[in-house]
């Protein structure tokens, strides 16, 4: 029975160390970035460096703007069911993501809003979606 249920489970190349795949509550205070990228990587052990890299920038975007905006508790969410990586950060706040807004290009003297540049940079896709609590802003990289 357990051999059987052992056969079924889908091939992965990654370590078993996808433990940390899940939903993290985190409060709405800058470390909580740090803790974020932590989990993210610990997420993708194993993974390409690039891969890793990327997600922890991303991640890290996603958690400033829910502290920056939302100002509500934050929820993290990792899922690896697929070919890689889809990150999710939850708020408290049902304001929707502005239809256009300035992005930043590094150079320009601006410390801030380069993050959905670059979600449309870096991830293979994202976007957001009302929740019953607020919004969940997410991305996906392969």
């Amino acid at each position: 029975m357990i051999a059987g249920a052992l056969q079924q489970r889908p091939v992965d190349d990654r370590p078993a160390a996808n433990e940390w795949a899940g939903s993290y509550p985190l409060p709405s205070v800058d470390r909580s970035n740090r803790l974020a990228r932590l989990l993210v990587r610990l997420a993708l052990e194993g993974s390409p460096a690039e891969l890793v890299e990327d997600a922890q920038l991303l991640v890290s975007e996603l958690v400033t703007n829910a502290i920056r905006h939302a100002e509500t508790g934050i929820r993290l969410n990792i899922d690896l069911a697929g070919p890689g990586i889809r990150v999710g950060v939850e708020d408290a706040s049902a304001d929707p993501l502005p239809a256009s807004c300035p992005i930043g290009v590094p150079g320009d003297g601006q410390e801030h809003d380069y993050g959905l540049g670059l979600l449309d940079t870096l991830a293979d896709a994202w976007g957001w979606e009302r929740t019953a609590a607020g919004k969940n802003v997410w991305f996906e990289l392969r």
